[in-house]
């Protein structure tokens, strides 16, 4: 069993000038997971799925946050 679903592949990157988590089905981007911190610890998880913010930009990055 999957956490991320059948067929997602996460991958770490750069999201924003931050660690995150790309999820990718094929080569189809399909959300970004991005951990916040307060003192060293997670203190939550922005998942980002509205397609409209997943568009790469030109420098490899995600647009938008």
């Amino acid at each position: 069993m999957s956490i991320a679903g059948e067929g997602v592949r996460l991958l770490a990157a750069e999201v924003n000038g931050a660690l995150g988590l790309l999820a990718r089905a094929g080569e189809e981007l399909v959300g970004v997971l991005v951990p916040e911190t307060s003192e060293g610890r997670i203190s939550g998880i922005r998942i980002i799925a509205n397609p409209d913010k997943l568009r790469l930009s030109h420098s490899g990055g995600l647009s938008g946050s």
